[in-house]
């Protein structure tokens, strides 16, 4: 519920690298009413920002990736998810179920995402296990069934 555009958060990030600010971005892609051109639109944005590009953590940003939105209860967002038959309406929440935009398939959601992360070294993928420091998170059960379907 921010109101908050993609382009304040560029523009945002382009001004860091201006003053020289290191900067962490967190993206959480497949929110409701993205498509899979409003992701690869966003990652295009990222390519051109001089400070995520290069290696990991050897410059003043690095970017990392989340898939999909977990479902709280009684917030908008499971209200989203029943319309959208996401989940059941009144569906237990007390183990995790993640909200991924229903106008897009998952499967070729996680090929886009691993695409721009094999191209950008500086973009970590937690649950993907990819780019990630050593340590980092390791790919989680929910996602990795969600890339197996």
């Amino acid at each position: 519920n921010k109101k908050r555009t993609p382009n304040d958060a560029f523009l945002t990030s382009k001004k860091c690298v201006e003053l020289e600010i290191e900067q962490l971005i967190h993206m959480i892609v497949g929110g409701p009413g993205e498509t899979l051109e409003t992701v690869k639109a966003s990652f295009d944005q990222l390519e051109t920002i001089e400070s995520f590009q290069g290696d990991l953590w050897q410059g003043d940003g690095d970017l990392i990736v989340f898939i999909g939105m977990r479902i709280y209860p009684h917030t908008p967002l499971q209200l989203i998810a029943e319309q959208e038959g996401v989940i059941q309406k009144g569906q237990n929440l007390l183990k995790p179920k993640f909200y991924i935009s229903p106008n897009m398939k998952e499967v070729d959601l996680f090929q886009i995402v691993r695409k721009y992360g094999a191209a950008n070294p500086r973009w970590m993928m937690p649950g993907l296990g990819f780019n990630n420091p050593e340590g980092f998170a390791e790919m989680s059960d929910v996602q990795f069934a969600l890339y197996q379907k």
